[in-house]
């Protein structure tokens, strides 16, 4: 029996101060993801090792009792981050889940990765990074709206109704309050006023394959769509998630961008792309995350997955028998 190592961190664990934004752990993990991914594993016959603290991989007689890695760590940093285990699990060898090192890191900064999706060919809206608000250049950032973002986070973090800006003054209280408050660069990008498409994606035996497009609806009209960390935390309520099968074409391209964006970084088992869709039907690339939300019911990955026709106990066997190929242990 495979045995495998589970590794993530959890939100309770974050020490959380008045200093810090609202939603600065957004990223890490609630304990019913982490129940029903174990779960999951366990189904599929996996031997699950809950071991947490992705420390204990320095412990020799630690991972000589695993198999394969699965981690949903995000731990604490700037673009290296998600990165942290993965290298660790390169240093010493050790079979591990999902995308490598460098793929993490340039999916987390945003300026990078859209410099690697617009050169794969895929649409991306126009943007800019600012590292200084008293270098915002008011005079080239005149096509409003725009929205502005934390260049390094997911999970909607530092997204707020607020971040859509329509003129310089909102523009630069809006940075300045990011580079405050993140302690990062921050994105300044052409809002596309449209439809919020997400699209996951696995590999299976070198094919890329990109599940039905959900488009993330609204139950109610809004000026500007917006999924950012409130909406996402409140998602239920909020949006409706329908399969996107309007029209053949159109879903096409959403697919065909996806794919791209997952070449362009150079990702591994499974990613989920977030996909703009103008008025006038062009899928535009907004953003990649290699280390998708794993819990069935909420996370938008596995209900893209399940819309697909694929449930969650098939979803995990065919990413970890992916990874066991790839390391020629199946």
């Amino acid at each position: 029996m495979v045995k495998i190592g589970l590794f993530y961190n959890l939100r309770k664990d974050w020490i959380v101060t008045s200093e810090n934004p609202v939603d600065i752990n957004a990223d890490w993990d609630i304990t019913d993801t982490v129940g029903k991914l174990k779960e999951g594993l366990s189904h599929n016959d996996f031997e699950v090792l809950d071991l947490k603290d992705p420390e204990l991989l320095l412990q020799k007689d630690v991972r000589n009792n695993i198999d394969i890695v699965f981690s949903i760590c995000e731990m604490q940093g700037f673009r290296y981050r998600e990165s942290i285990v993965p290298s660790i699990c390169e240093f010493l060898q050790i079979p591990y889940v999902f995308s490598s090192p460098d793929s993490l890191m340039l999916s987390l900064d945003k300026n990078v990765c859209n410099f690697l999706v617009k050169q794969a060919g895929g649409n991306v809206p126009n943007w800019e990074i600012v590292t200084d608000s008293k270098n915002v250049n008011l005079k080239r950032c005149s096509d409003y709206p725009y929205i502005i973002k934390p260049i390094a986070e997911g999970s909607g973090i530092g997204i707020t109704k607020e971040s859509v800006v329509c003129n310089a003054n909102d523009l630069m209280l809006r940075t300045e309050y990011l580079l405050d408050a993140y302690k990062q660069p921050v994105l300044i990008q052409q809002y596309i006023e449209g439809r919020e498409i997400t699209v996951g994606l696995i590999e299976k035996e070198s094919t890329i394959h990109a599940f039905v497009p959900i488009e993330v609806r609204p139950k109610e009209l809004q000026q500007f769509l917006v999924y950012g960390f409130n909406e996402k935390e409140n998602a239920d309520s909020l949006f409706d998630f329908v399969p996107f099968e309007e029209d053949c074409d159109i879903v096409g391209l959403i697919k065909d961008t996806s794919i791209k964006a997952f070449r362009a970084i150079n990702c591994r088992d499974a990613a989920r792309v977030d996909i703009r869709l103008s008025k006038k039907n062009i899928p535009y690339f907004i953003e990649i995350n290699p280390l998708p939300h794993m819990h069935p019911d909420i996370g938008d990955f596995c209900r893209s997955a399940k819309l697909d026709g694929i449930n969650y106990f098939e979803l995990l066997d065919i990413i970890i028998n992916n990874s066991l190929k790839r390391y020629k242990l199946r």
